[in-house]
């Protein structure tokens, strides 16, 4: 398989420079302007404002970095990064915008808008947004309550990813297409080296939430797009239930997280495991040679014979950036660094380039630059194309995945049986779904 990225990877995500929470600078020296002409990025606005983006805090750092310094060079605004590392950005958000201390422009995946507009912290941009630029679906990721808070940039998926030369090597020609066949496969994988990991499945907590998929693979819908919750039926329950069979085999391995998962792929010691469109760049970012990710290959989720559902994924990374409600230059001058981020189409083709998120912008999705990355479009069609949203619209959805997920690993270290725990994080969930 060719994918026409991989020479062109020059950044990428999750990297090693951290940029700590006392990098912030507060942005708004000009302070008493108004919102500039849309058409005119260098109206009368603030002169100074700030950019919070986990990704300056990772690889692709340096690609933001250029391009805050484009911006600056064509519009005249300097642009600040604050950078803060993924699993603390959105604790730090919520802290800084409760103090005040959070301005400017701040990027927020799709769990994270709800709780920041719940603070107020977000301007609504329903008056900005040109729906009829961006896909339908990315638009869904940055509304909440109605109103659109951000400029989309992406809308991707957690799919399944697999090594097709260890595949090969054990003895499996074709992809799994059905849950018997997979199962088959991974037993075949564990018999021709039982040093692999066959299926990197995300069994510990903070990642458990992962199986949702599965579970909506067997019949279960775990909750309804009208927020009824059916987590503990009998297709979660037997997804549970399989999943603790394959555990016991050995076929999965204890307390693995994405984190965990990336070095191990990359050395050739995982057949599949669950990630996003961005696989590669994450990949390559583990230093992994180029027989590993020539041999990445996206996988559709295998189905359930019996159970009529395409291949099914988990909405992940949707959402874009976001404009901080206060001081109308400021909020002014950082409307216009978001829309120009997001509604260039050059500019979007080079965030693809360096991040692998597939772009929002119908304009971009139909350049060559997209449409002939083999990776892309595979992940885009049969991937993304069938993925749905678990609690991610919900205020209090991050704590609702940490419940499910609390109950895979729960039941894959023998605490408790699959009905039992999915009652019990089901109970709990309940609630949180009428904050």
């Amino acid at each position: 398989m060719s994918l026409n990225r991989r020479d062109l990877f020059k950044t990428s995500a999750l990297g090693a420079l951290t940029v700590g929470p006392g990098a912030i600078l507060l942005s708004g020296c000009d302070t008493g302007g108004s919102p500039s002409d849309p058409d005119d990025p260098s109206g009368s606005a603030a002169s100074e404002i700030t950019f919070n983006n986990h990704e300056l805090a990772e690889s692709s750092g340096e690609f933001y970095e250029e391009l805050m310094a484009d911006y600056e060079a064509e519009s005249g605004v300097h642009v600040d990064g604050n950078g803060i590392p993924f699993n603390e950005a959105l604790n730090q958000y919520i802290l800084q915008a409760r103090s005040g201390s959070l301005v400017g422009v701040v990027s927020l995946g799709q769990a994270w808008i709800p709780p920041m507009a719940e603070l107020g912290a977000l301007q609504p941009l329903d008056d900005r947004i040109d729906r009829s630029i961006f896909q339908e679906s990315a638009l869904a990721t940055v509304t909440y309550d109605g109103s659109l808070y951000a400029f989309p940039t992406t809308s991707g998926a957690i799919g399944m990813v697999c090594n097709r030369d260890l595949l090969q090597q054990a003895g499996i020609a074709d992809l799994p297409t059905d849950i018997d066949a997979f199962t088959a496969a991974l037993r075949a994988l564990k018999e021709f080296d039982p040093d692999l990991i066959p299926y990197a499945a995300m069994t510990a907590a903070e990642q458990g939430k992962d199986i949702a998929a599965w579970m909506r693979t067997f019949g279960s819908d775990v909750i309804t797009e009208d927020g009824t919750l059916t987590l503990g039926d009998a297709p979660s329950v037997e997804t549970l239930t399989w999943y603790k069979s394959l555990y016991d085999e050995g076929l999965l391995a204890p307390n693995m997280t994405r984190f965990d998962t990336r070095p191990l792929f990359a050395q050739g010691r995982v057949a599949f495991y669950d990630d996003a469109d961005i696989a590669p760049n994450l990949i390559r970012d583990q230093e992994a040679d180029d027989t590993i990710l020539e041999a990445m290959t996206p996988v559709p989720r295998p189905t359930k014979p019996g159970v009529d559902r395409p291949p099914q994924a988990l909405q992940w990374g949707g959402g874009g950036h976001a404009v901080l409600a206060g001081d109308e230059a400021v909020v002014a001058a950082s409307t216009d660094f978001a829309e120009w981020m997001t509604t260039q189409p050059d500019i979007v083709l080079r965030a693809f380039e360096a991040t692998g998120r597939a772009p929002v912008l119908l304009e971009a999705l139909e350049d060559s630059q997209f449409t002939e990355d083999e990776w892309a479009t595979q992940w885009a069609g049969e991937i993304a194309a069938h993925a749905r949203p678990l609690f991610e619209s919900y205020p209090e959805g991050s704590r609702m995945g940490e419940l499910l997920g609390q109950a895979v690993a729960d039941v894959m270290l023998d605490a408790k049986e699959p009905q039992a725990a999915l009652d019990e994080a089901a109970a709990e969930i309940e609630p949180l779904l009428e904050r």
